[in-house]
């Protein structure tokens, strides 16, 4: 019975030490997933916020020449933010939560910027529309113009013609 138990609770261990190991190598397989996410949602930002800031700032060389940047880059206070940002992300993994609210970032913007392309798109669509409208309705109104000036010297004529010949026989 001695022998039993003993058998028993060296079977327990090699169990819990073989849950341990698959613990130990979950967690490595997390750690890895989350460095590749964050490192990927890092990447997603950083383009976004190129492309906003490049949407935003579309001024050119006006907005750095007045912030007084010689070398044509990001102004200085972006330049030291993205200094510190960059030796950091190794250190720092993104929580779930973290992740998340970037992506909802990127998304935010992406519809923003689509919704903004929709309506500039629509309101040149309705100039583009009213400006053919109204060349077709001022073409119309020419055309009858004409018709009705055509008229008017047509029926002064039939006038003349109706005066010359009718005054001559009644005195």
């Amino acid at each position: 019975m001695f022998a039993e138990e003993l058998t028993a609770s060296s079977a327990k261990k090699r169990q819990e030490q073989n849950r341990a190991r698959r613990r130990q190598i979950k967690q490595q397989q997390q750690s890895r997933q989350q460095q590749q996410t964050a490192a990927a949602a890092s990447r997603q930002t950083q383009n976004v916020s190129r492309t906003s800031s490049s949407i935003g700032g579309g001024g050119g060389g006006d907005g750095e020449a007045a912030n007084g940047n010689d070398n044509g880059s990001a102004p200085p206070s972006q330049q030291q933010s993205s200094q510190q940002q960059q030796p950091q992300q190794p250190q720092q993994q993104l929580s779930a939560v973290e992740r998340a609210a970037a992506e909802r970032k990127v998304r935010q913007i992406l519809k923003h910027q689509n919704r903004s392309a929709t309506a500039i798109q629509s309101l040149f669509r309705a100039y583009r529309s009213n400006v053919a409208l109204r060349q077709y309705q001022g073409d119309l109104l020419d055309g009858r113009l004409a018709d009705l000036q055509t008229l008017g010297n047509l029926l002064l004529k039939s006038n003349k013609t109706k005066g010359e010949g009718g005054g001559g026989g009644g005195g």
